[in-house]
């Protein structure tokens, strides 16, 4: 397997603006870099350098990083300081979700990035709006800044791509705040099932399908759902041990 393909589609979504998701693919690249060969592999350490100048704290060497090296990845990657599940299933990314992409991706997308460092799932401000994820999942909100794209259906597209930069957040953190997603499932449960049956790549790490699990203990078919459309690199191992 190469790694160019990865590395093409990250430059792709640096042109969108979304880092984020390029950091994602190049750690993706690199994960099948150095497992299929060396960390000292060329490619790799290219890959490596890009990495750094996203996420500068990536492979520096952390206590969690030294456990990790201890314990067996259940067929996933051994990353910096993080053991991934990578997605496996994939969506169509088609030119209308491009469209609602770049035009949510600087005030919406972007600010959920930061927006989760700083205030989490919800938080509401002086003024009573919430300055969390969860404002920027408001109609009214994204009908803004939609524009003249504003229509249900987008709404929706704009939602699921929400969900996806929540997630691209979230596994930047070096301790994951999974309950942050979880609020999300619990808030949204059909939305969560939609999006694993046409994007199953938004939930970005299995680490994330196992957190919108376990957010719904009370609705059996949500697990079964989720595993049935989204599929990922070590998913078939002991579920107690996802974070």
């Amino acid at each position: 397997m190469s790694m160019w393909p990865f590395n093409t589609v990250a430059k792709a979504y640096e042109a969108l603006g979304d880092t984020n998701k390029a950091l994602e693919y190049k750690k993706q690249a690199y994960g099948i870099y150095s497992d299929l060969f060396k960390e000292g592999h060329k490619d790799a350490k290219e890959i490596k350098s890009e990495i750094e100048l996203l996420q500068p704290s990536f492979f520096v060497t952390t206590r969690s990083e030294q456990i990790l090296s201890q314990v067996n990845c259940f067929g996933g990657n051994n990353i910096g300081g993080e053991c991934r599940w990578f997605i496996t299933t994939r969506g169509e990314t088609n030119s209308e979700l491009i469209t609602i992409k770049q035009k949510i991706q600087k005030e919406v997308l972007n600010g959920i990035a930061q927006s989760l460092k700083k205030y989490g799932w919800s938080y509401v401000g002086w003024h009573g709006s919430d300055l969390g994820v969860k404002g920027y999942l408001e109609k009214s909100y994204l009908n803004k800044e939609l524009g003249t794209l504003e229509k249900n259906e987008n709404i929706e597209i704009a939602q699921m791509l929400c969900f996806e930069a929540m997630n691209l957040g979230i596994m930047k953190f070096e301790e994951k705040p999974y309950s942050i997603v979880q609020e999300f499932t619990r808030s949204n449960p059909e939305l969560v099932k939609k999006i694993a049956i046409e994007h199953p790549e938004f939930f970005v790490d299995g680490s994330i399908i196992e957190a919108c699990v376990k957010a719904m203990p009370d609705d059996p078919s949500c697990e079964a759902h989720l595993f049935k459309h989204v599929q990922y690199l070590g998913m078939n191992r002991d579920k107690k041990d996802a974070f």
